[in-house]
């Protein structure tokens, strides 16, 4: 009964982190492009994979993992500073008719 406690104590510490991760991810979401759900299931679904033994169904190294999480994040974010530095606002346009 004591080691189930422990472990119990142990999943709620670790979840902590993605609870955090969840609220921030839908404080940023400013266009309410995506809901409270889609982003929560979205999260879930990346834990399995990531608390998977070797990546999920591929048998990946941690280091094959970490290069192909930076090889999707590095074109997103170029993406991002692209669109973000390209995008100029007049202040009459952030008005609604």
């Amino acid at each position: 009964m004591q080691s189930l406690l422990i472990e119990a104590a142990h999943w709620g510490l670790a979840l902590i982190p993605v609870l955090v991760l969840l609220a921030v991810f839908d404080w940023l979401d400013a266009f309410e492009l995506m809901s409270f759900r889609e982003i929560l299931i979205l999260l879930v679904i990346g834990g399995f994979v990531v608390a998977t033994p070797g990546g999920g169904i591929m048998p990946l190294s941690q280091w094959q993992i970490t290069s192909l999480g930076l090889a999707i994040l590095a074109p997103t974010v170029l993406l991002a500073l692209f669109l973000i530095r390209r995008q100029t606002l007049v202040p009459n346009q952030l008005r609604a008719p």
